[in-house]
């Protein structure tokens, strides 16, 4: 990791160091500019993500009835409902991953 990769494509087309014009840079600084969390959508799902209350264990098994049965749920996600609805795909972490040698 502490040898160089050489030049990256950006490097080639002398892009990397020169100034780069932010056309919507007025409206930012300005407040004129509209952001995707500032547009209404009619029927929009939200994804939420809950996370283990250790940090370390093994999940022996998971009761989802009563979040599949709240009010407004679309779907419940999980690793076993996960393999029912399409094959799970795994990805071996590269060197360039945090963390990784």
């Amino acid at each position: 990791m502490n040898s160089p990769v050489g030049p990256n494509a950006l490097d080639a087309q002398g892009i990397v160091g020169k100034p780069l014009d932010r056309v919507d840079g007025p409206l930012k600084v300005t407040g004129g500019a509209r952001y995707a969390y500032e547009m209404q959508q009619d029927n929009v799902l939200y994804g939420f993500v809950v996370e283990a209350s250790i940090g370390k264990g093994r999940i022996k098994s998971i009761d989802t009835r009563a979040a599949e049965k709240a009010p407004g749920v679309a779907l419940v996600l999980t690793i076993e409902t996960r393999r029912r609805r399409a094959p799970v795909i795994t990805v071996k972490p590269d060197r360039c991953s945090p963390g990784r040698k």
